[in-house]
């Protein structure tokens, strides 16, 4: 194989992955602040965010992995799962763990990342 071809699809597909991944990051934020209304202006309590925090994390890990597998076109387990795997990353750097274990937060953002596929 030429290297060139290689080097180019290395970086099309780093490129794909953090695209992904800079999605689900935005609809983590964005359905933070949702559910954050929904607890405001209900009657739930704050003992629920735990199970908000797990599924929040599963719908953006699955929607930035769905992209990412779109973006690329092939190879959708393994570029799901990568951008799952970073999303993972991002989320323990920053502390982000909303109240589940670290863990459960991998499997949150691995399992829907390899559903993804395209």
């Amino acid at each position: 194989m030429n290297k060139d071809f290689l080097n180019q699809f290395s970086l099309h597909a780093c490129k794909n992955i953090l695209i992904g991944t800079g999605a689900a990051i935005i609809g983590i934020l964005l359905l933070s602040f949702i559910s954050s209304l929904i607890i405001y202006f209900t009657n739930l309590t704050e003992s629920s965010l735990p199970a908000f925090a797990i599924v929040i994390t599963a719908i953006a890990a699955f929607g930035g992995a769905f992209l990412t597998a779109r973006l690329n076109g092939s190879r959708g387990l393994i570029m799901g799962l990568i951008c799952g795997l970073l999303l993972f990353v991002i989320l323990l750097l920053f502390g982000s763990s909303g109240g589940i274990s670290v863990w459960l937060q991998l499997l949150c953002c691995a399992i829907p990342g390899m559903a993804a596929v395209f």
